[in-house]
This record gives C-alpha cells, structure tokens and sequence, in this order.
C-alpha cells in the first residue's frame, strides 16, 4: 500500500511540477491517515486548511522587492511516509547549500539574503499528520484531524485540531485548541515573546508545567499557582495525569481554557 501511495504521489509531483509557472508551484497527491505532510519555508507565511478527502494540495505564491521570485524554487520531496515541500533559495559561497531532505536527512535552508517571500496555502486530508517551519512569518493549522507541530521564529501560530499539536515561536504569540491529550510523553508551546492561549478539553488526563517569566497565568483548571516578581508558575495534575504538558513564555501571558470533553 506505502508504494502504490508513494508512487501516485511522486506522479503527481512531477506532473504538478511541469504545469507551474515561473512565480506559482503546486502540488496535489493522495495522502493515507498517518502519513506526514511538512511545509519548510524561510520568508512568509504557511496558511493551512484541514480537508474531508485524501487529497492534499500545496500551493506556494512567491513576490519579492530586490529579488527576483522565479530565482527561488519550491521542491516537492516525496518519501514513504509523505510528503516534505520546502522553499529553496539561491545558494551562498559561505554558506552551506540549500537542501530539501526526508525527515531524519540532511536538510538545510537559509534565505542567503534573498528578500523573496514565499507563501504557503496547504490542504491537509483526514487523519494525516501535519508540520510547518518557517523562519519570518505566522502559521495558521486550522480544522486539522491529526497531530500538528508548527514552528517559526518571528510570527505569530494559531492551531486547531481534534488531536494534539506543539508549537514554537520566538516573537509572537500562539493560540492553540486541541481535542485530546493522548499523547506519549511530553508536549511543548513555548513562547519567547508573546502570549500563549491553549483550550484542552475538560477531561484531559495530563500533568501540566506552565512558566510565565515575566506575565500572569490564568486557568479554568485547578492548579498550583505561585509567584516570585514577575515570574509566575503553574503546576498540576489534571485527571489521572500520566503525560506532561509544558507551556513557557519569557515575556507574555498564559491561558488555560476548559474545552469540552475529548470524543477521542
């Protein structure tokens, strides 16, 4: 089954690939529940949708001032558990060159100076698990039904999804609903300057750890709340615990909202 999906998936990368124009790219292809569809970008925003089918489209507008979009490619890299599509920059001298891996491969990707901004529009099918990287520029993951891990380092996040997400921005805020806590291990939103808004749902079993050092924390959930200066602190355990949920903003405030129960 994985190689009759990869196959229809590097197909439809190849064929997409040829259709594109200089500024545009687009991909679409068929993603099985449980694969992974990873957006890397360097300039610009990753705007993504969830859908009710199994079809999965990227699409990937490029604009730029001084530099000219079309020196900027978009390659789709398809493997057996998905799908990886990264924006590519003119190479440096002194810099490593641009690659666009797998999970778990080589991978690099720097804007070398280059002002072009590269926007994401994604649709993520059923059950298939999502990723967004980008270094200036916000993340939106909305309707997903699956897990979603979305980073960047100046920008703002927003996530909604059925199941469990990370997220990570250095100077933005992130606004988060997940659907359950049945996760393994340890699940992370960290904010370096900005807000952290999370809503788990009213019967989460999770031990939470929530930082704000230099904000409040607000929780509709009991827990331990304590404070030193402008630091605050949170912790507790929520239901029967058993997996960790840590929340940490060094300069921002924290809420915990009481969703409704998990139908998972």
């Amino acid at each position: 089954m994985r190689t009759m999906v990869t196959t229809v998936l590097l197909a439809s990368a190849i064929a997409s690939a040829a259709l594109c124009g200089d500024a545009d790219f687009q991909w679409q292809g068929q993603l099985a529940s449980g694969q992974l569809l990873e957006i890397r970008g360097v300039n610009g925003s990753i705007h993504a949708e969830g859908t009710a089918d199994h079809t999965a489209s990227v699409t990937a507008h490029k604009t730029g001032n001084n530099n000219d979009p079309a020196g900027v490619s978009v390659q789709a890299v398809v493997f057996d558990g998905g799908v990886v599509v990264c924006a590519l920059y003119p190479d440096s001298d002194s810099r490593p060159p641009n690659v666009c891996g797998a999970p778990h491969m080589d991978t690099y990707l720097s804007a070398n100076n280059n002002d072009v901004q590269v926007e994401f529009t994604v649709k993520v099918p059923q059950g298939v698990l999502f990723s967004a990287r980008t270094i200036n520029g916000d993340i939106q993951a909305t309707a997903m039904t699956a897990h979603a891990d979305a980073g960047t380092l100046m920008g703002n996040i927003m996530i909604t999804t059925t199941r469990s997400a990370q997220a990570s921005t250095l100077h933005g805020s992130i606004g988060a609903i997940i659907g359950t806590t049945l996760w393994n291990g340890v699940q992370a939103l960290d904010a370096g300057f900005g807000n952290i808004d999370l809503q788990i749902p009213s019967d989460a079993n999770v031990d939470v750890h929530a930082m704000a050092f230099r904000g409040a924390i607000v929780s509709d959930f009991p827990l331990d709340i304590t404070m030193e200066g402008n630091s605050t602190m949170a912790r507790g355990t929520l239901g029967s615990g058993g997996r960790s949920l840590k929340l940490s903003t060094f300069s921002g405030n924290i809420t915990l909202h009481q969703g409704p129960a998990s139908s998972q």
